[in-house]
C-alpha cells in the first residue's frame, strides 16, 4: 500500500506500507501494518494518523493526515519529487465545493414528511474553504461562479 502525507492541505510526503512502525513493548521499534501502526516514517520525520493507533514511541511525533493513494499516484507523486518539483493536489472547482457544503452541512430530518432544517455555511466560508483549496487560477474563476450560483440556489431553499 502507499500513503500521502498531508498537513493543512499540503502534501508533505509520501510512504509505502513498509514505512509504518509501531513501539513494541520493550521500547524497540517494529514494523507494522495498517492494522497495527502508531506512526509513518518519512523522511527524518514521523507523523501520526487518526487512524492510527495510539503513540507510545518516544520522541516527536507529529499529527498528520495519513492516506491510501494508488501506485500510480505515488509513482508520479515519487517522479515529481525526484525531478525537485511542487506536488500540487489537484482537485476540480465542483469536488471543492460539493466536499467543503456535504463537510459542513449539518441536516436534520423533522417530525413531518417535508420539514428539514439545514443549517447553511455562509459564502465567506465556502470562498476561505476554495481558496484554501491550491487550485489553478483558470479553475477558481469558473469555481467561483458555481460557487456563486449554488449560494444563491441555497439560499432560495432556506426562504
Amino acid at each position: 500500500m502507499y500513503y500521502k502525507i498531508e498537513q493543512n492541505g499540503t502534501i508533505i510526503g509520501i510512504a509505502a506500507s513498509d514505512d509504518l512502525y509501531r513501539c513494541g513493548l520493550s521500547g524497540n521499534i517494529l514494523t507494522a501494518n495498517e492494522h497495527t501502526a502508531q506512526f509513518i516514517k518519512c523522511g527524518s520525520k514521523s507523523y501520526h494518523a487518526d487512524w492510527m493507533q495510539e503513540v507510545t514511541a518516544p520522541g516527536t511525533v507529529e499529527q498528520a493526515e495519513v492516506s491510501e493513494i494508488s501506485e500510480d499516484e505515488y509513482n508520479s507523486y515519487l517522479e515529481a519529487i525526484e525531478a525537485g518539483e511542487e506536488i500540487l493536489q489537484t482537485i476540480s472547482e465542483e469536488e471543492a465545493v460539493e466536499e467543503y457544503i456535504s463537510e459542513d452541512a449539518d441536516t436534520d430530518v423533522g417530525n413531518s414528511e417535508n420539514e428539514t432544517s439545514q443549517t447553511m455555511p455562509t459564502y465567506e466560508d465556502l470562498l476561505k474553504a476554495f481558496i484554501a483549496l491550491k487550485v489553478s487560477n483558470d479553475a477558481t474563476v469558473s469555481a467561483l461562479e458555481d460557487m456563486n450560483t449554488r449560494v444563491a440556489a441555497l439560499e432560495g431553499v432556506s426562504e
